[in-house]
């Protein structure tokens, strides 16, 4: 894949990915069966193989990037649903880094979760990582739950034990600064 330009003294890599792919791995997989469910099934997920089939390929091209650019030992960060087995593909290439993931969307409760077909092997792609944040408190918990019932680890709301490693989880909210927004609000300008 070719690099791009830094922006703001951050390299950029392009992942080529497919019409098919997107279809099938964006608006397919992630936004029809992932997206519904992590927001209380306000619709009914999807559940197609090619979809799945997808979702893996798009996620293995993101992980052999980024193991592929990334120094010796560095710090790599992976975003939000569209990504979740990125971070155990990339422990098995690059052993060497620390991984976080970071869920920008609510993590359900185990009764939809439970819903979904792939979800051992969901759990497990972000049990790769060293750090997982989630948005809210609860959505910490729901997770340590289902790894409990679904891998039969270790789990805690802070602490996952996996193999010879634990796994911290915990809430990390991200918003906007309210303050520096309101006091742009009542500028004239």
């Amino acid at each position: 894949a070719p690099t791009l330009p830094d922006v703001d003294g951050v390299r950029l890599r392009a992942i080529p990915v497919t019409a098919e792919d997107l279809r099938d791995h964006y608006e397919g997989f992630a936004n029809s069966t992932l997206w519904p469910l992590y927001h209380d099934a306000v619709e009914q997920p999807e559940h197609h193989r090619r979809w799945w089939e997808a979702y893996q390929r798009v996620n293995r091209r993101f992980a052999e990037a980024a193991a592929d650019v990334a120094e010796p030992g560095a710090v790599v960060w992976v975003q939000d649903y569209h990504l979740h087995l990125v971070p155990s593909l990339l422990r098995v290439m690059r052993p060497d880094l620390r991984i976080g993931f970071f869920l920008h969307v609510p993590f359900p409760p185990p009764e939809l979760f439970m819903q979904l077909p792939r979800r051992a092997e969901l759990l497990r792609g972000m049990l790769g990582a060293d750090l997982i944040g989630f948005q809210r408190v609860q959505a910490a918990h729901n997770f340590a739950q289902l790894v409990a019932k679904v891998l039969n680890l270790p789990a805690t709301d802070r602490r996952i034990g996996v193999d010879d490693r634990v796994v911290r989880i915990g809430a990390f909210p991200v918003s906007i600064d309210t303050a520096e927004m309101a006091a742009l609000a009542t500028r004239p300008d």
